[in-house]
């Protein structure tokens, strides 16, 4: 009878949703946040979705290391003045690099390898206007810089 077809779809409607639920409640972003405070080297966890790395202590001259290894997305946030001087930043794995910029010679003599990331960003922002003095951006093979 056509109810009991009805009731049938009902049914099956109502578990195909609690499954849907189920499964869309399981997944969750993959990211992970760092803070450099010291000369320390920093290397993003394998498999990432969203991996970043906060730089905000003034006149740290961390000159430290950090590996965006594979993540999807790498940001780097250097906010004070001197902060990741003298770093050494390896985003080449990363498929989107995002470095901002707003400390006064934040990223001064460092070196940025992004030559084979898929798309590589750096944002200036006004505080940040000689963060770069001195750097170095490898981007060779870059897709899109």
């Amino acid at each position: 009878s056509p109810s009991v077809y009805i009731e049938m779809l009902y049914k099956k409607l109502v578990y195909v949703s609690v499954i849907t639920r189920l499964f869309s409640s399981c997944y969750a972003q993959n990211d992970q946040a760092y803070t450099v405070s010291s000369s320390a080297a920093i290397t993003c966890a394998s498999g990432l979705d969203t991996c970043t790395i906060n730089c905000s202590t003034s006149d740290l001259k961390s000159g430290a290391v950090i590996s965006c290894n594979d993540a999807t997305s790498c940001i780097i946030n250097c906010n004070e003045k001197k902060c990741l001087q003298d770093a050494t930043i390896y985003a080449e794995d990363a498929g989107n690099f995002t470095l901002n910029v707003s400390g006064d010679q934040c990223m001064k003599n460092s070196e940025i390898d992004v030559s084979t990331a898929r798309y590589a960003r750096i944002n200036m922002q006004s505080g940040g206007v000689s963060g770069l003095k001195g750097a170095t951006i490898l981007a060779q093979d870059a897709e899109f810089l």
